[in-house]
């Protein structure tokens, strides 16, 4: 990789500092107790990781290419639920959806295709829609190398997944992707009513698992929700960099891909 491997440390493994205590007549003078500072020696204790906690979205998989599913079963449902609304082709709803979302986020895109045509949808008809959107069986696929990556670390690692997101909606990526065997545990955060940056979730795989906190990884994407969840849980961090969150910045180690993760562990990866 042309680097230096990185070395993950947490802050309480900066301790123990080896010297001699410094005697009471020394403790008055700070020239004195400097130098004995000075030649102290700083041991560091590295271990090897056993166990990584994995995120889900934009980690293994393009999260986009779920909510591009996710409108493809919504713009096929429409006639169905709504016939008196002339929709047009399948393939155009979905790319006015995308628009939407890209212009103005989550909130309003159904709303947004029902006031493009002069209609109004009826009572209850926009949380029907948002049902069907999530229980729809997504049409996704895992980044290139993920499942055999997966596969290669389950080897050597103990492996969790731990994803934010509605239940249902990560349960049916989860089946979608075929990725549910590789791992030892699964938490969906949803169901710990604690999704990342909380670290409950991160806990909740360690000790399904029984593993202790200071052998385990965190690999994510996001450095906001998996970045932050990791250091309130004093885990190290390893970033998988995606385009989603590429703009967000953090000091900590990272791949551009998670099949680049083996690699970065066996450069000698300590925690």
């Amino acid at each position: 990789m042309g680097r230096k491997p990185p070395i993950f440390l947490r802050a309480p493994q900066f301790l123990p500092i080896l010297c001699t205590r410094p005697s009471n007549s020394d403790v008055n003078s700070l020239a004195s107790l400097k130098d004995q500072l000075l030649d102290c020696v700083l041991t560091v204790p590295t271990m090897t990781p056993t166990t990584l906690l994995i995120d889900l979205d934009d980690t293994l998989f393009e999260e986009r290419d779920y909510v591009a599913s996710g409108f493809w079963a919504v713009a096929r449902h429409l006639p169905i639920v709504a016939p008196d609304v002339a929709w047009g082709d399948t393939a155009l709803l979905q790319s006015e959806m995308m628009a939407t979302l890209d212009r103005e986020g989550r909130g309003a895109v159904f709303d947004r295709l029902f006031n493009a045509r002069g209609a109004t949808p009826a009572p209850g008809l926009i949380s029907r829609l948002v049902s069907h959107y999530r229980q729809h069986q997504p049409n996704i696929s895992p980044y290139a190398g993920a499942v055999e990556t997966l596969e290669s670390l389950a080897a050597t690692y103990r492996l969790a997944l731990v994803t934010n997101g509605n239940l249902l909606m990560q349960q049916c990526k989860v089946a979608a992707l075929n990725i549910g065997h590789v791992f030892e545990a699964v938490i969906y955060c949803d169901e710990e009513a604690a999704p990342k940056p909380d670290p409950a979730g991160l806990f909740a795989a360690l000790k399904a698992l029984g593993e202790p906190v200071h052998r385990a990884v965190m690999i994510g994407d996001n450095p906001s929700t998996d970045g932050m969840a990791a250091a309130a849980a004093l885990i190290p961090f390893l970033r998988v960099r995606s385009p989603r969150f590429a703009h967000l910045p953090a000091e900590v180690p990272e791949v551009t891909s998670f099949s680049q993760v083996p690699e970065v562990l066996a450069a000698g990866f300590s925690i």
